[in-house]
């Protein structure tokens, strides 16, 4: 459930509230600042669970965020931009804290590029690894 996701893991599973969308063949998260299409195995299961145009918590750990710099060919239905509030050097791995819209969300990423607060950067999230969430029980659909 949303509790135990939220607990697990240093720093936490960033959560954004927002809606499921049919687009075409797909379906989609869709918050302020972000439009991502979920992979079909993730999108039958919303369509299984009955949570296609639904309100959702969509759920992604920092460590599944990556910069686009090291993931050119990432396609484009995975890419956020988000603008660099803070960096947090931890040895070989770099913390981010990012705005996305009006959204703040962590990222963990390797320490292989220097970061700078107020920089925008483009953001691959690994969609294989999202959870979604019932806004209402906190349960996980996926």
């Amino acid at each position: 459930n949303l509790f135990v996701a939220g607990f697990i893991g240093s720093p936490p599973m960033n959560f954004l509230k927002g809606r499921t969308a049919q687009v075409g063949d797909h379906v989609h998260f869709q918050t302020e600042g972000i439009n991502v299409r979920f992979t079909p195995d993730k999108a039958q299961k919303l369509k299984d669970a009955g949570y296609v145009n639904k309100d959702v918590v969509f759920g992604i750990r920092p460590q599944e965020i990556h910069d686009k710099l090291f993931f050119p060919d990432a396609p484009d239905e995975r890419v956020i931009r988000a603008t660099i509030e803070v960096v947090e050097p931890v040895g070989s791995e770099t913390f981010l804290m990012l705005a996305v819209g009006d959204k703040k969300i962590q990222a963990r990423v390797a320490a292989k590029e220097k970061y700078t607060i107020d920089r925008e950067i483009e953001l691959v999230l690994n969609l294989d690894s999202a959870h979604v969430f019932d806004p209402q029980t906190e349960k996980s659909v996926f």
